[in-house]
C-alpha cells in the first residue's frame, strides 16, 4: 500500500476542486487531512477517498483510494458529515 505525503494529498485535492468534484471532510486528521470522500462531477470519472494513516508519533502518510460506485459504507460516512 503506497503512503502519499501532505504536500501530495494537497497538490491533488486542489487539482480534483478545480476540476469539478466536491471535496468532503469526514473527518478531521490530526497531523494531514484527516479522511476525505472527493466525488467525481460525473459517472465518467473515479470518487476518491484519503485517509490519514499515522506512520509514528510525530508524522503520518495518506492511503488513496479510487472507487466507480458509492458504497454503503460512504453513503454514510457522507450522511454523517453533512
Amino acid at each position: 500500500m503506497k503512503k502519499y505525503s501532505t504536500n501530495a494529498i494537497g497538490q491533488m485535492v486542489e487539482f480534483l476542486s478545480n476540476h469539478g468534484y466536491d471535496i468532503i471532510t469526514v473527518e478531521e486528521g490530526t497531523l494531514g487531512w484527516g479522511h476525505v470522500i472527493c466525488l467525481a462531477p460525473d459517472d465518467k470519472h473515479y470518487n476518491v477517498e484519503v485517509k490519514e494513516v499515522a506512520l509514528n508519533c510525530w508524522s503520518s502518510g495518506h492511503t488513496v483510494r479510487n472507487f466507480a460506485k458509492i458504497s454503503d459504507r460512504i453513503e454514510k460516512l457522507l450522511a454523517t458529515a453533512c
